[in-house]
């Protein structure tokens, strides 16, 4: 593949880190902890103009 590395953008010896929205660490991977909490703590919709824009529409 020619995979080529920045070694000004690498990080070696790290426990875990940041990568794509997700968290990657010798346990595996996981979704990053503050994008999970953003959401939990997300007010309900009130009207149907709010769900629809959660919804994406």
């Amino acid at each position: 593949y020619k995979l080529r590395l920045n070694p000004q953008k690498c990080v070696f010896g790290v426990e875990s880190s940041k990568l794509l929205g997700f968290m990657v660490s010798k346990k595996g991977i996981e979704k990053d902890p503050s994008i999970a909490k953003a959401i939990i703590e997300m007010l309900p919709p009130t009207n149907l103009k709010e769900l629809r824009s959660l919804q994406g529409r």
